[in-house]
C-alpha cells in the first residue's frame, strides 16, 4: 500500500526525521496474526516544495512534487527496503532527476 503525508510549514530536515521516527517505530512493532508474530517494516520517500520545479498551474506543481516522492520511494525499495530516502533536484540544471539523499537515524 501508499500512503502521501503532506505536512504543510514543514521544513525537509523536520519532515524527513519524522519519517524516520515512523520507519524506527514500525519495525520495533511486531502485529499480532492468528499464527505467529509478524514483523513489518516501511520504505519510505520524500520530497518538497523546494526541491519541485514550482508552474503556474498549481496541479503540474502537486503533479511533481508527487512525482518526486514516489521516485525517492522507488529509490528506498532498490535500495534494500526499510529506509527513508529524500528526493532532491539535479544541482545543475534545477531539473526533476533525482539525486540520492539519505536520512540517518539518530538513534
Amino acid at each position: 500500500e501508499e500512503i502521501t503525508a503532506i505536512l504543510p510549514d514543514t521544513q525537509s530536515d523536520s519532515a524527513m526525521r519524522a519519517a524516520e521516527r515512523i520507519r524506527l517505530n514500525i519495525e520495533s512493532n511486531l502485529v499480532e496474526t492468528s499464527t505467529e508474530p509478524l514483523k513489518v517494516t516501511i520504505s519510505i520517500g520524500g520530497n518538497d516544495l523546494s526541491q519541485t520545479q514550482i508552474d503556474e498551474d498549481p496541479s503540474l506543481t502537486a503533479a511533481r512534487l508527487l512525482k518526486g516522492a514516489d521516485e525517492a520511494l522507488y529509490r528506498a525499495k532498490r535500495e534494500g527496503r526499510n529506509t527513508v530516502r529524500s528526493f532532491a533536484l539535479d544541482p545543475i540544471s534545477r531539473t526533476q532527476s533525482p539525486i540520492p539523499t539519505e536520512v540517518k537515524s539518530q538513534s
